[in-house]
């Protein structure tokens, strides 16, 4: 095609366009197979999905009621006292309602 030791602007400007547009289509054909196969997965039951339900309410089962409370307002007050730069001394929390 090219007999020149060099090429052009033009030549390269389409050789680099060519390259790119290969690598563009081998990415969407990719990402397109991927979602066939995950749809694919996900009808027959195989996948993430259906352990992940299991995994989940696995860890939910896990704490009690009081200890689970006492865990989300530890972790309300870390982030409190977090975002205030404070010290958990410095501040008194007096309601907590959820919303």
């Amino acid at each position: 095609m090219w007999t020149e030791a060099s090429m052009n602007l033009i030549q390269s400007l389409t050789v680099s366009g060519l390259g790119l547009t290969i690598v563009f289509l081998t990415l969407i054909a990719l990402a397109l197979a991927i979602m066939g196969f995950s749809r694919i997965f996900s009808a027959a039951g195989i996948g993430k999905g259906t352990g992940a339900v299991k995994k989940n309410s696995a860890v939910q089962q896990a704490p009690t009621g009081e200890k689970e409370e006492d865990d989300v307002l530890a972790i309300l007050i870390a982030v409190i006292s977090e975002e205030m730069n404070l010290p958990v001394d410095r501040f008194q929390i007096t309601k907590i309602q959820e919303i």
